[in-house]
């Protein structure tokens, strides 16, 4: 019988063959290369060529990058594009980006993804607020930008606005420091919301410990009062009638004599059960209960 012929792998560039499509052709992750085992169908050193192509005629590396990024369907962001910067000599820039491109953060996103991001665009100048329709979100530069800065989206600057109104609800009184501690919570909601989209799970993470933190040095708590958690809360009972007392005076002096009142009797069920037989133990007496001593008759013994 005969043998085979090797299954071989053509560049589409250049025409050379391969056997492996491993370490010659890049990853991919668009669905336009599932047929080739998601690579692109496009050698490792035909893309350093044409790498070096865009970079000449573009003039700027990064640029070239983006063309690419274009041409194949591979997601481009701005910061892979910086981080691929820091590699050694003798490695190709591009082929460090399409590698940090396919890391799991980023799965599933090709150049389409690249697009719905960019069309989010931030307002990163007072020109490009001017730019904003009028049935656009309501930004001022007055009340929005100088209150959050510049770098957000129109949707963004929103959630900025009605988040920091809800906690403000929640906070009553604020002075400085405690205002300043709620835009930043404000700002951690908006990184959140984006680590999201990005379906990075650990930036997500540490924000959400951010977060929590954050909101403890504001001490943003749900109020209620002395008297509802004194009534309402056992858990809580013990440690703020402490704290009561302390901050503010002598229970017998108290003015709102309810909040600590004996509702269960247990001072009286002290005397009468505990305190009284106690003290018939230590000197000798013979003190009844008072339910059970009929008053004006005297004990025979």
């Amino acid at each position: 019988m005969d043998k085979k012929t090797p299954f071989e792998y053509i560049c589409v560039t250049c025409g050379k063959s391969y056997k492996k499509l491993d370490g010659n052709f890049p990853a991919s992750q668009s669905e336009l290369y599932a047929g080739l085992e998601y690579h692109l169908p496009t050698c490792k050193r035909c893309l350093d060529k044409l790498y070096e192509h865009y970079c000449i005629k573009l003039g700027d590396e990064d640029e070239a990058i983006r063309r690419i990024c274009m041409k194949y369907d591979i997601y481009y962001d701005q910061s892979l594009a910086n981080a691929s910067r820091k590699i050694t000599k003798n490695r190709s820039r591009i082929h460090t980006y399409i590698s940090r491109a396919n890391l799991i953060q980023y799965r599933d996103k090709t150049y389409d993804a690249t697009i719905d991001e960019e069309q989010t665009q931030t307002i990163d100048s007072l020109s490009d607020l001017k730019n904003i329709k009028e049935n656009d979100v309501d930004i001022s530069e007055r009340t929005t930008i100088k209150r959050w800065g510049l770098g957000f989206a129109p949707d963004e600057y929103e959630m900025l606005n009605s988040h920091l109104k809800l906690l403000k609800e929640q906070a009553g009184d604020c002075d400085f420091t405690r205002e300043s501690l709620l835009k930043d919570l404000c700002v951690i909601k908006v990184q959140q919301n984006r680590a999201i989209a990005d379906k990075d799970v650990d930036k997500y993470d540490k924000l959400t410990k951010l977060y929590q933190a954050t909101l403890s040095a504001a001490d943003l708590k749900q109020k209620v009062s002395n008297k509802d958690i004194a009534l309402n809360n056992p858990d809580e009972c013990w440690g703020n009638f402490t704290k009561i007392i302390e901050t503010m005076s002598p229970a017998e002096y108290f003015k709102d004599k309810q909040i600590f009142e004996d509702y269960d009797h247990m001072h009286e069920y002290y005397r009468r059960f505990i305190d009284r037989s106690t003290n018939n133990l230590i000197n000798g007496t013979n003190v009844m209960d008072e339910e059970f001593v009929i008053k004006g008759i005297e004990d025979d013994d």
